[in-house]
């Protein structure tokens, strides 16, 4: 070959080939990214409290960690300590002040950032708050002995001692942690209030407030409860009748009570002796299938004489209600029924504690469902979507019935990240945060189609309504969804 053939190894010509090639090279390398950010935690002991951060990068970054913008030392006697994944352990917490003229613990400390950084630049994470559970010794309010009459409405009242988190009141009587009745027992920032004062509600109270750090008790409270001196049988109640005319669902506005949920009002019409009631009171249940067991009546005081409104219900049931008059502890005849179906919402609450666990050539969706006062309604399925990456382009799953988990096929590695939302005749709820799962080389291969994905579990892909969702791939670009 003449000249110009040697130029194309060992000439002149080799130099754009060579830049060529390791500009080739260099392509495949990218900055880091954040992937997984380190949440806020509360630091409960006795194990180390753990902050998670993940991320991508080629070259693979390196991970740093900083307490209010200043990098950790991880040098004993630091206690801080750096797991090779980027996890970030504290043993122990630092030591606090204590507490001095009536001053709350400091439960703060810090907020923790991470780094990750290769040759092509830096991410930093969110900050994360690390705090500690404490729980003060000394009730703000104490409960008080009280002498009551039958039919009267009493309160215990108790203030829990400073807390972080802020602690949960309970009350216990005579030893045994006291059983709240509907409509007859109500707490209320810790205090306990009695609609009506009954002759078996004599006994010992004593108010228990509860938290991460611990728990506290209060002294104990005498209640003694007596009958009305000049008390006589008001025997014309007894042909008191009332007429349940109406019960309206009331527009959803802000809480204006301790009672969350939907609202309703009643309005009844009274006839017989001239107002002989001193109350009036709602009975209210949730309806049952034919034939089943009717569940028990729920009792709630009414603060009106011919119209009220009853709250504390929740969406998707269908209610029975009914007014009862009474004067002290004597009732009179219960109204008529009237029935009110409760139109569903969407869950207010996403799905708990969603998980990812790698499998062979898959990944494993895992959930639990929101609490049960978030259902609004009846939990029909979940939508499953992922968050397209270079590992999994952007589709959505519909996992019907009671299904918690789903099994994804996984083509390369990389990260897999999904959400999880509960849904409802109404829609899909509040999706969950986005959880992720970073594969290394060779734990990622397509499978088989697993036994979760069959059409008795699944439905065709579909495109979410949600706002703020990523728009959904044609069909066939869906992993492993089954043919419609």
């Amino acid at each position: 070959m003449g000249s110009g053939g040697e130029s194309l190894w060992g000439g002149r010509a080799s130099q754009p080939l060579l830049l060529l090639l390791i500009m080739g090279g260099m392509a495949q390398d990218f900055p880091p990214q954040i992937l997984v950010h380190p949440q806020d935690q509360l630091f409960q002991g006795p194990g180390p409290a753990r902050m998670s951060c993940r991320a991508s990068g080629q070259p693979p970054p390196t991970i740093r960690w900083l307490l209010n913008g200043q990098p950790l030392s991880m040098v004993p006697p630091d206690p801080h300590h750096l797991l090779p994944d980027g996890t970030l352990l504290l043993l122990q917490p630092p030591a606090r002040g204590h507490a001095h003229d009536g001053q709350a613990l400091s439960t703060d400390l810090g907020v923790y950032t991470c780094e990750a950084s290769n040759r092509l630049g830096t991410a930093v994470s969110r900050g994360a708050r690390l705090s500690v559970a404490v729980l003060r010794e000394d009730f703000q309010i104490q409960p008080r002995d009280m002498v009551a009459v039958v039919g009267e409405q009493l309160t215990l009242e108790c203030g829990p001692p400073w807390g972080h988190p802020e602690p949960t009141v309970s009350w216990w009587k005579d030893g045994n942690p006291l059983v709240l009745q509907p409509g007859r027992h109500t707490v209320s920032g810790g205090s306990l209030l009695m609609a009506r004062a009954e002759k078996s509600d004599a006994g010992a109270y004593m108010c228990v407030a509860t938290n991460s750090a611990g728990h506290r008790e209060s002294r104990a409270a005498r209640v003694s409860i007596q009958e009305p001196q000049d008390y006589t049988e008001p025997v014309e109640l007894l042909a008191v009748r009332i007429q349940l005319e109406n019960v309206t669902l009331l527009n959803p506005g802000p809480a204006k009570g301790p009672k969350p949920g939907p609202a309703v009002w009643l309005s009844w019409k009274v006839s017989g002796p001239a107002a002989p009631a001193q109350s009036y009171t709602a009975l209210f249940r949730t309806q049952t299938a034919p034939g089943g067991q009717g569940a028990p009546w729920a009792e709630e005081l009414l603060a009106g004489w011919q119209s009220a409104e009853l709250g504390g219900l929740h969406w998707g049931q269908d209610y029975e209600f009914k007014v009862r008059p009474s004067s002290g502890r004597a009732r009179g005849p219960d109204s008529n029924v009237l029935l009110l179906r409760l139109p569903e919402k969407v869950p207010s609450a996403p799905p708990r504690e969603v998980t990812l666990k790698p499998g062979n050539g898959s990944v494993l969706v895992s959930w639990v469902p929101p609490p049960a006062e978030n259902h609004n309604g009846i939990i029909r399925g979940y939508q499953v979507w992922s968050l397209g990456n270079t590992s999994l382009p952007p589709a959505n799953w519909t996992v019907v019935g009671e299904q918690t988990q789903l099994e994804i096929a996984t083509r390369m590695p990389g990260s897999y990240c999904v959400q999880v939302a509960a849904v409802t005749g109404a829609g899909a709820g509040e999706p969950s945060s986005p959880v992720c799962l970073l594969l290394g080389e060779g734990s990622a291969h397509r499978p088989t189609l697993p036994f979760s994905l069959t059409p008795a579990f699944l439905s065709p892909c579909s495109c979410l309504t949600l706002p703020a969702l990523p728009p959904c791939l044609p069909g066939p670009h869906c992993l492993d969804c089954p043919s419609p």
